[in-house]
């Protein structure tokens, strides 16, 4: 069963989902208000601002972990249509404040097949996209 958590800086600390569960999506639903400088705790091996953190507690590597302001802001979909496992509980380590995610997770791997009509959609969107394309063109060179 899927299950949507949304995360602030609020969580940190906190375990969500399901034990041994399966990362589904990451989307950030708010970006930081301003760039927040990261800090990196080597002791912990975590970070401490800056970043979303994710790490389960039977795990010792992360399953998530990136600065928003990496991706930029018209990058806000994270992580879309995956089945990545992680032992234990879910472990919110850190979060970057004013950022807000929206996660959901599954206690199972999900059907990651694609329907039937996917192709036949994505090439008439291309078609789409080249007709445009060349439409811009003669109208360019009209002028």
């Amino acid at each position: 069963m899927k299950t949507d958590y949304v995360i602030d800086d609020s969580m940190v600390g906190q375990t969500i989902g399901p034990k041994d569960g399966f990362l589904v999506s990451v989307t950030m639903t708010t970006a930081p208000k301003g760039y927040v400088v990261p800090d990196w705790n080597p002791g912990t091996r975590r970070w401490t601002s800056g970043y979303l953190q994710l790490r389960a507690t039977g795990d010792s590597q992360n399953i998530y972990c990136a600065n928003p302001h990496q991706w930029g802001y018209l990058s806000n979909f994270l992580v879309g249509n995956q089945s990545l496992g992680y032992d234990g509980d879910l472990r919110v380590v850190c979060c970057p404040k004013g950022a807000v995610f929206s996660l959901t997770l599954s206690d199972v791997p999900i059907d990651r097949t694609l329907p039937a009509d996917t192709a036949s959609i994505g090439a008439s969107l291309l078609a789409t996209i080249m007709r445009e394309a060349a439409e811009r063109e003669a109208a360019a060179l009209k002028r």
